[in-house]
C-alpha cells in the first residue's frame, strides 16, 4: 500500500541522536543484510508495543574506530521512541560473529530517514513525497472517501503521477534469456546485451533464480568492482554504499528482431555502490550490485516482451551504456522523456509472471517460440507453393513477429474456421499452438502500408490453414472455408 507521506506523523529534530552501531563488514560475512535486520526488529518490536507507537528511524554510514579497528559501521538512531534501540541491539548481539554496540551521536539532519512507525505498520520510503508499507489495510485514512482523496493510487493509475518525476528508478542493460535460471538446455547463456555474452555466461544469467526467496540480479559494468552511481539515484545517497527501495527496470535486445524491451523489474530494490560477492549457487562465487524479495519482482513471459515496453532508440535513449540513471553527474535530473511511460508499465501491469509459475520456468513451447515455429512452416509452405522457390519479401509485415504475437493474443489459440484446440486434443504438448494466416496473401504485401493484427490475421489449426491456401493463386476466405466445413457437416 501506498500513501502520500502527508498522512503521516514523521519524526524530524535538530537534536542529536543517540545510535546502535554495528560493524558493517561483520554484518556481511554472516551474510546478512542491514536493511534486512532493522526490517525485522521494527516489524517483532511494533508486534509487541500495538499501535500507540510512533517513531521515525535514521540510518547513517561512517568509518569508524568504535571496534578498536578501522571498520565501516551502521548508525542507527530514533526520534520518538527510543527504548527500540535496546531491542534493535539484542538482535544485532544475537547474530554470532557480528559486532555491535551503543555508540556515539548522529545528526538527524546529515543522516537518512530510512524507516517510520504509526498506527501499527511500519513504512518505508517510496518514492518522493510517497511511502509504502506492506499490509493492504490503510491504516491511517479513516474512510473509503479519504482513501480516494489522499491515496495516491499507482496501481490503478491510467496516467504518470506527479509521484512518477522523483522516483527511484535505474534501467540496466541485460543479455537476452528466456528464463534467467542459470545455464540450461535451450537457454544456456545470455544473448547479445554486450560483448562479454559472446564467449562467457555472464552472471545476468542468474537475475530471476531465487535462492530463499530472494533475487540477486547484476549487470556488466564498466569495471570490475563497479557497482550503481548512487548519486545518480538520489543525490542524498552519493557516499552511502546502497540505497534502498529502488525499482530496477532490466531491458535486453531481441537475439533476432533487436530494440530494447522490457523483460522484467525488481520493486523495493536495495542497489549497491560496489559488486557484492557471495556464493549464491553452490557453484561458485559470482557477484551481485541489486537485490529484492522475490514477491517483488516481474519477469515477462518471452511471448509478452515483444508487446511490452520498448526503450526508445536515438537521442534519450539508452544509447550504448549499460545503466540509464535520472540524475546527470552532476546531480540534476535529466529529461527523459520515456521514463514516466516506463513507470506506469510496471506499476500497471497485471499480465503473467514467469515468477509465479513453477511450470512457466521449464515451459519452452511459449507464444514467441510457436511464431518462430510458425515462421520456419511458412517458408516451407512457399517452398511447395512456389514450386521450391523460396519467396522472401522485403516487406516486414511477413515476418513481424510482434504482429503474430498480437494477432495470436486477440484471436486466441482455437482455430477460427472450426473451432479445433490442439490444448484439448493433444493436452500439454498442444498448449498454446496454433498457426497464423495473413487474409491478404503474403504475394500481395508490396502496397500496403499497414496491417492489423485483429482484422487481416485469422489463428487457424493446421488442416484449415493447408486447406485456404490448397488453390495456389485462389485462396478461400474464412467464411467460404467456414461454409465448406458447414456443407460437409464436420463442425
Amino acid at each position: 500500500m501506498v500513501i502520500n507521506e502527508s498522512k503521516l506523523h514523521l519524526k524530524t529534530g535538530k537534536s542529536p541522536l543517540a545510535t546502535v552501531e554495528v560493524d558493517a563488514d561483520s554484518l556481511e560475512e554472516q551474510g546478512k543484510m542491514f536493511s534486512d535486520v532493522i526490517y525485522e526488529s521494527l516489524m517483532e518490536y511494533t508486534a509487541k508495543q500495538g499501535k500507540d507507537v510512533c517513531f521515525s528511524v535514521y540510518t547513517y554510514f561512517s568509518q569508524s574506530l568504535s571496534f578498536h579497528e578501522p571498520t565501516n559501521s551502521y548508525f542507527t538512531g530514533v526520534v520518538g521512541k527510543k527504548d527500540f534501540l535496546k531491542s534493535l541491539l539484542r538482535n544485532f548481539s544475537s547474530i554470532s560473529g557480528v559486532r555491535a554496540k551503543f555508540s556515539d551521536y548522529i545528526n538527524p539532519e546529515q543522516s537518512v530517514l530510512e524507516y517510520h512507525v504509526e498506527n501499527g505498520q511500519v513504512w518505508r520510503p517510496y518514492e518522493r513525497g510517497s511511502w509504502w508499507c506492506e499490509d493492504e489495510k490503510n491504516p491511517v485514512s479513516e474512510t473509503p472517501e479519504n482513501d480516494e482523496k489522499n491515496i495516491e493510487n499507482i496501481a490503478s493509475s491510467s496516467k504518470p503521477t506527479k509521484q512518477y518525476r522523483a522516483a527511484r528508478i535505474v534501467v540496466v542493460r541485460s543479455g537476452w534469456m528466456k528464463f534467467y535460471q542459470g545455464p540450461r538446455t535451450g537457454d544456456k547463456r545470455p544473448q547479445r546485451g554486450g560483448s562479454f555474452n559472446i564467449d562467457n555466461v555472464g552472471h545476468e544469467s542468474y537475475n530471476f533464480k531465487a535462492i530463499n526467496n530472494k533475487l540477486y540480479g547484476f549487470f556488466q559494468s564498466p569495471s570490475s568492482s563497479y557497482g550503481f552511481n548512487l548519486g545518480r539515484i538520489e543525490p542524498q545517497y552519493s557516499n552511502k554504499d546502497y540505497i534502498d527501495n529502488v525499482i530496477v527496470a532490466i531491458i535486453a535486445s531481441h537475439p533476432q528482431y533487436g530494440g530494447q524491451w522490457l523483460i522484467g523489474w525488481y520493486k523495493n530494490a536495495t542497489v549497491f555502490s560496489e559488486h557484492q560477492i557471495a556464493d549464491l549457487h553452490g557453484e561458485k562465487q559470482r557477484s551481485y550490485q541489486f537485490t529484492a524479495d522475490l514477491k517483488n519482482a516481474v519477469l515477462l513471459p518471452v511471448n509478452a516482451r515483444l508487446s511490452s515496453f520498448e526503450i526508445p532508440r536515438g537521442k534519450g535513449g539508452m544509447g550504448q551504456t549499460m545503466v540509464r540513471y535520472r540524475f546527470d553527474m552532476s546531480h540534476r535530473e535529466e529529461k527523459i522523456p520515456w521514463i514516466n511511460d516506463l513507470l506506469n508499465y510496471i506499476h500497471n501491469y497485471n499480465g503473467s509472471n514467469v515468477l509465479r509459475s513453477n511450470e512457466d520456468l521449464t515451459k519452452e513451447n511459449t507464444i514467441e517460440t510457436q511464431v518462430k515455429d510458425d515462421l520456419d512452416s511458412l517458408i516451407q509452405e512457399e517452398r511447395i507453393l512456389e514450386g521450391g522457390q523460396t519467396k522472401r519479401l522485403s516487406n516486414h509485415f511477413e515476418r513481424n513477429p510482434k504482429l503474430r504475437v498480437q494477432a495470436i493474443k486477440n484471436h486466441g489459440f482455437e482455430c477460427m474456421a472450426c473451432g479445433f484446440s490442439f490444448l484439448k486434443n493433444y493436452g500439454d504438448w498442444g498448449e498454446d499452438f496454433i498457426e497464423v494466416h495473413h487474409v491478404t496473401p503474403v504475394s500481395s504485401m508490396e502496397n500496403l502500408t499497414s496491417i492489423n493484427p485483429k482484422t487481416d490475421m485469422l489463428v487457424l489449426c493446421s488442416n484449415c490453414h493447408r486447406m485456404i491456401h490448397r488453390r495456389r493463386n485462389n485462396p478461400l476466405s474464412l467464411d467460404q472455408l467456414k461454409g465448406i466445413i458447414k456443407q460437409a457437416g464436420v463442425a
